[in-house]
Order: C-alpha cells, then sequence, then structure tokens
C-alpha cells in the first residue's frame, strides 16, 4: 500500500536566494529519508515561494516492513555465570536490544565467543517515522543566517507561522517551534489571506485560485506572458534569466507594469542603466526592434492593483531618482577626466603589505619585459600589452565604480573610448576583459593577450597574498583565494593549448615556473613559499577538469604523469591527457580496466627490483631472452616503439592497451625475478620499455579501483 504527503512551512517572507536554497534542501533530505527509512521510493516534488517551502510526495510505502537481524553483545564468560545462567549484564543487553531470554545463543566470532540473538523489529508507520524526523528536518535547512524567533529555540532564515502537514490527505500531529501542524494553508498576504483547505493532489489549482503561484516556473511564464502584452510594439523585455528567477521568487502572484522614463538617460553607458534597474531595484530593461535599450521599463508587483498607471509611476519616481544618482557619478568622472583617474588610482592601496596598484601593475610590466616574447612569441604584441597595463586599473578611482563595483572594466574601457583629451591605449579591451573570469560560470575573456593579462593579474595577486600567509585554511577565505585559484586553472588550461611552444615550459603554461617568474618581480626566492603555492593551485585542478563528469581517476592519473618537456605542472597537458584516457578508455571499458592493472603491475615490479632508471635502458640484453611468450611479447613492443607517436597521449595509450593479451601471456608463462642475473635484467628491460612511454602520460597506479567501478556497470 501506498502513501502521499503534503508537507507545507509557511514562513515571513523568505529572500529570493533563501527559496532556492530551501528547495534543494528539503528535495534532496525527504528523498534521503524515504531511502534510509525503507519506505522505498517516491514521487517527490519540491514548490518555493517567498511565504512558504512545500513538499509534495506520491508512491512511498505506508508503513516499513519488518526486519530480523542478528545482535552480538558480551562474551560469553560475562553473559553466563558459573552455574550457565544468564547474567545482569547479559539480561540488560537482549532487554535492551528488545530480544527475550530464550532468544540468546552463543557464537563464536574474531573476539571470541559471545552472546548472540536474532531480533525482530516491526516497522514503523510512515507517521511515526514523519513525527520523529520532520523537527530536525526543519531545523537543519541549510539557510545563509538563521535566528531564534521564540522562546522554543528554533532557528530559521525567518518566522515560522503555520505549518501544513497531510498524510494521506489526513492530518498529522507535528510541532515544530512554537507552531503545531494543521491540515491548512493560507492564500496571498492581501488578496485572499484565510485558512484553505486542501489535499495533495488539489494544493497546486487550490492555491492557484488565491493568487498564490507556487510553481517558480509558472510565476516566471507569468511575467514572460505579460511583458509580451504589456510592452510597447516591437519591443521585448530583458532577456536575462538570472533577475527572472530571482523576481519569481521575491512575489507569489506576479503582476507586471510598463514605465517610461526620459530619453535623456540614455545617453548613459547602457550597463550602467540596467545595473540601477536590475541590481538595486530588480526592474526589467525593454528593447525595440533594433536591439538598443529602449526609455522603458518593467517592474513587477506581487499584487493585483487597479491602476497600473498610478503603480508604473510610483516605480518610474524610484527609477529617476537612480538615473540621477548614476548620472551624477557619470558626469563627475567625465569632467575629472581619465588622466586625473589614472593618477589618483595608481595611489590607491592594493594590500597594505603588497603596495599601491600602481606597484601591481608595475610587476605585470616588469613581468611582460622579462617573459613577454617567451610567452607569446611576439614583439609586436608584448610592446602593446607594456603600454596598455598601466591603464588597467585606473576606474577604481572612479565615482561610477565606487558606488557599482561590478562594473569595473566595463566603465573604464568606456571611459577610454569617450575621453575628450583622446587619450590612445593599443588594448582598450582589456580594460574590461581582464577581470574575466569573476566566477566558475563566467566567461574566460575572448582574446588571447586577454587571457594572458587577466592570467598574470590573478597569479600576482594569488601569490603576493600567499607571501603574507593568507592562503586560506579553513572555511574562511576572505580574499577569495579558492576562486581566484579556479580562474587561475582555467585560464592556464585554455593557454596552454593555444600559446606558441618555442621556449620549453612557457608555452605550456608550467604552474611551477609561472609562480617562479611571478616572484621574482616580488623579488622573493623562498622555495618553500612555491611549493605551496603550486600544492594550493593543484588542488583546485580536479574540481575543474572534472565539471564536465570525468572520473576522478583517470584526472589523479594524469596529475601524478611526469611530464617532459617543461610540462610537468601544466594544466593543459593534463587536460589532454586526460581526454585520451577517457577516450581509450570509453572504446572498451573492460579490456582498459584490466591493462591498467597490469601497467601498474609492472610498475610495481620495477619499483622493487630497484632498477629503474639508466640500468634498464640498455636493450642489448633482450638477447637473453628465450621463452616463447617472452619473445612474443619482444616482439610486440618492439613494433610498439617503431610504429607509435609517443608524443600522441591518445595513440601511445591505445597502443599499449593492444598488449595487454601478450602481456598477460607473459606473467603467465614466466618469472620476472628470475635467479639468473642476465635473465632478469632482460626481463625487466622489456617491462619497462612498455612503462617508459606511458609514464608521461599518466601514472597507472592511480586506476587500481577502475576495474571495480567497471565491474558495477
Amino acid at each position: 500500500m501506498t502513501s502521499k504527503l503534503l508537507i507545507e512551512f509557511g514562513f515571513e517572507e523568505l529572500p529570493a536566494s533563501y527559496v532556492t536554497v530551501a528547495e534543494a534542501y528539503f528535495a534532496e533530505v525527504f528523498k534521503d529519508l524515504f531511502s534510509k527509512e525503507r519506505l522505498g521510493e517516491a514521487d517527490i516534488k519540491v514548490y518555493g515561494t517567498p511565504r512558504r517551502i512545500a513538499c509534495i510526495a506520491n508512491g512511498f510505502l505506508a508503513k516499513q516492513s519488518d526486519r530480523s537481524f542478528e545482535v552480538t553483545g558480551p562474551k560469553v564468560d560475562v553473559a553466563y555465570n558459573d552455574v550457565g545462567e544468564l547474567t545482569k549484564a547479559a539480561l540488560g543487553f537482549l532487554k535492551g536490544r528488545g530480544a527475550r531470554p530464550e532468544d540468546a545463543y552463543k557464537k563464536s566470532t574474531k573476539k571470541g565467543e559471545v552472546l548472540a540473538a536474532e531480533v525482530t523489529e516491526v516497522g514503523q508507520t510512515a507517521e511515526q517515522i514523519l513525527k520523529k524526523h520532520l523537527p530536525s528536518i526543519a531545523s537543519k535547512c541549510p539557510w545563509p543566517k538563521t535566528m531564534r524567533w521564540d522562546e522554543s529555540g528554533f532557528r530559521a532564515a525567518r518566522p515560522l507561522r503555520w505549518l501544513c502537514v497531510l498524510l494521506d490527505d489526513q492530518p498529522v500531529d507535528i510541532t515544530i517551534g512554537a507552531v503545531t501542524s494543521s491540515g491548512v494553508t493560507y492564500g496571498h498576504r492581501f488578496h485572499n489571506n484565510r485558512p484553505i483547505e486542501v489535499t495533495t493532489e488539489s494544493y497546486v489549482e487550490d492555491l492557484k485560485t488565491n493568487r498564490v503561484a507556487v510553481e517558480a516556473q509558472t510565476r516566471m511564464s507569468m511575467i514572460q506572458s505579460q511583458a509580451a502584452s504589456r510592452c510597447p510594439d516591437d519591443h521585448r523585455l530583458q532577456d536575462d534569466i538570472a533577475l527572472l528567477e530571482e523576481v519569481a521568487n521575491l512575489i507569489e502572484w506576479p503582476h507586471l507594469v510598463v514605465g517610461q522614463f526620459d530619453e535623456k538617460y540614455l545617453k548613459l553607458p547602457e550597463r550602467l542603466l540596467l545595473c540601477e534597474m536590475n541590481q538595486h531595484q530588480r526592474y526589467f530593461g525593454i528593447y525595440d526592434s533594433s536591439g538598443a535599450l529602449a526609455p522603458y521599463f518593467a517592474a513587477v508587483s506581487g499584487s493585483v492593483v487597479s491602476d497600473d498607471a498610478a503603480l508604473a509611476e510610483g516605480f518610474g519616481h524610484v527609477a529617476i531618482a537612480r538615473f540621477e544618482d548614476a548620472r551624477f557619478y557619470f558626469e563627475s568622472d567625465q569632467k575629472a577626466g581619465v588622466a586625473q583617474l589614472k593618477k589618483k588610482s595608481n595611489q590607491m592601496i592594493f594590500h597594505r603589505d603588497l603596495g599601491t596598484i600602481d606597484d601591481k601593475l608595475n610587476r605585470l610590466v616588469g613581468f611582460i619585459k622579462r617573459y613577454g616574447i617567451d610567452y607569446l612569441g611576439d614583439e609586436m604584441l608584448a610592446t602593446q600589452l607594456v603600454e596598455t597595463i598601466p591603464w588597467l586599473k585606473f576606474d577604481l578611482s572612479s565615482g561610477v565604480v565606487g558606488e557599482f563595483p561590478e562594473l569595473q572594466g566595463y566603465i573604464g574601457r568606456q571611459y577610454i573610448t569617450m575621453d575628450v583629451s583622446n587619450t590612445r591605449i593599443p588594448m582598450p579591451a582589456l580594460i574590461e576583459s581582464h577581470h574575466l573570469p569573476a566566477g566558475r560560470e563566467t566567461p574566460l575573456p575572448e582574446s588571447l593577450a586577454g587571457r594572458f593579462i587577466s592570467l598574470l593579474d590573478k597569479m600576482d595577486s594569488f601569490c603576493g597574498f600567499a607571501s603574507i600567509g593568507k592562503l586560506p585554511k579553513g572555511s574562511s577565505d576572505p580574499f577569495g583565494l579558492r576562486r581566484l585559484a579556479t580562474s587561475i586553472i582555467r585560464l592556464a588550461r585554455q593557454l596552454g593549448d593555444e600559446l606558441p611552444k618555442n621556449e620549453p615550459g612557457f608555452g605550456y603554461v608550467n604552474l611551477e615556473l609561472l609562480i617562479g617568474q611571478i616572484y621574482a618581480q616580488y623579488e622573493i626566492d623562498d622555495r618553500k613559499l612555491a611549493e605551496q603555492c603550486l600544492r594550493f593551485l593543484r588542488e583546485r585542478i580536479p574540481s575543474v577538469l572534472g565539471e564536465s563528469g570525468t572520473l576522478t581517476e583517470f584526472i589523479q592519473a594524469a596529475q601524478d604523469s611526469s611530464h617532459e618537456k617543461g610540462a610537468r605542472f601544466s594544466v593543459a597537458i593534463q587536460a589532454k591527457n586526460v581526454r585520451a584516457l577517457e577516450d581509450v578508455y570509453q572504446e572498451d571499458p573492460t579490456t582498459f580496466a584490466e591493462a591498467a592493472g597490469l601497467f601498474k603491475r609492472i610498475g610495481n615490479i620495477i619499483r622493487k627490483s630497484n632498477m629503474e632508471g639508466a640500468s634498464l635502458q640498455d636493450e642489448s640484453c633482450l638477447s637473453s631472452l628465450k621463452e616463447e611468450a617472452e619473445l612474443h611479447l619482444n616482439k610486440q613492443v618492439e613494433a610498439f616503439h617503431h610504429e607509435t607517436d609517443f608524443s600522441n597521449s591518445k595513440e601511445t595509450i591505445f597502443a599499449a592497451v593492444r598488449l595487454r593479451d601478450a602481456i598477460n601471456a607473459f606473467f603467465d608463462s614466466v618469472m620476472v625475478m628470475d635467479d639468473n642475473e642476465a635473465l632478469r635484467l632482460a626481463r625487466l628491460t622489456l617491462l619497462n620499455r612498455i612503462l617508459m612511454p606511458l609514464e608521461n602520460f599518466a601514472d597507472f597506479s592511480k586506476l587500481q579501483d577502475l576495474a571495480k567501478r567497471v565491474e558495477k556497470l
């Protein structure tokens, strides 16, 4: 027999981002609850609005099945007295486990003979399980911030006002904090704020009748539909899914109105206007048919009003006040001029222990002068970067960036373009693009120069903060160095694929080499510090390379390989080798897993022989091979060396995997560590010829659990 469940937590208005957190949490926690409590799988849907978080589950069991299992207790010499009767310790153990004395028996274990009993546990009902777990589930919701709202001590993001719990459409009596559950919910705060009796099936529609759209997708569709009908002809709503999702989680019943503002404000940079509308007021911009920002905005109210014009006018007054603020800062910056802004920003402190902004930019210029041509292979490009870098941060001192930090870079590029003093720099786009990526989801700069300067800027900051002991050790990360390190890895991966390979290590973006070059600009020579930075960066590599679902074993194997040509710590090379491992694995997982185990075995044999390195390079000893299996393998290995391009990781790994059968036959037929020294050396040399080309691409000892993974497929 299956059951259905409706749980609704009614809150004071939750912040939009908190709604998303709660939806994800309750979806996961109820799925885990049904699984762990043996109630089977349920069809779970979670809904969130600012005033309520609701969960509807269907198809789970109404009651756990009974189960029997064995329990073990004290040793026999403690459980029984001299006359063979159960002691108080034994009786207490049995009573605590719900077993009777006649159920007890002796059992032999690794720890000796102990008292044991077979216990039958009667399954609990879904109602009993809910009453047991729901208060704890509610209290553990990972809200960004919580408070105690009553004397009960219950903590939540906002006060809990009501609780509706229906199991098979019957109310369940549960108390959370100071609120006891009932079988009713409430409608829209202003339109229908009254108790409403609902059922599991009718919940969504009943609330919609009372002007509450509990599904976020429904609220977003309503906003888009209203915008399509209310925007001026041939105009469209700003396409911003993040803003749409946020606004949808600010209201329960959207009502969109369109307002208008004076065209004079369109003289301001577009993103400045959108920043005022989107981030400060949660308004949407409106675009005309040519794709230009129009003098209109769309605002969403949480209530339906009788006079849309009056509502739009009120929203407009707020928008105009914000636009006037933006215009003031913008015009003040224009009067100051870019030269004055640059002079002022250069004097700003980057960090008290790391100098000024001017010091930071001078370090970047010094790096380009010393290493730019080696990395870029283009003297003219390096010269242009030297001329552009001093302008990268000049907008930090602007009024607009002071008020809107998120416009840093963008507004600087706009000011250079609009500058009446005709200031000219070779690559103004870098002023904006060098700030990218700003996080894991944001794109990289579009140009190679932009990506390279962004990498240097972030490496300078990262290494600088590391040098003054600011690398995060716990959850706290006030300077955002983990995010910065992730951006560095993303940039290094991309640049390692596209920079010219004129100099060993440079074009591959060798992190170890780059850290040393950055510290040379700081005039710091500290090997331990450099190793600490490298270790921190390398810890971020798996998260970046694993974003597409790559097996962690492949990432670890590629990370710990012994790359040549200065590419030991190149993220790009590691990414290429991870792809090679994946491609070969996908063609035949079973064969690859078995071959990986053989390569690991070969490595172990060679390592334990204490004959690694040059002692196994002399191939003349292979003439000592005599057995048919080893002669066959030698022939196969010879072809492997002559027919394989060892600079191509996929080709090399694929060719080595094809040696699997010959290697198996070799191990089945011969003893590698033979008493005959010449024969032992020949066999080790043969195995080493298989392993050497592979070691540049992967450490196969890291793939030891791959066979188990394949077995589960």
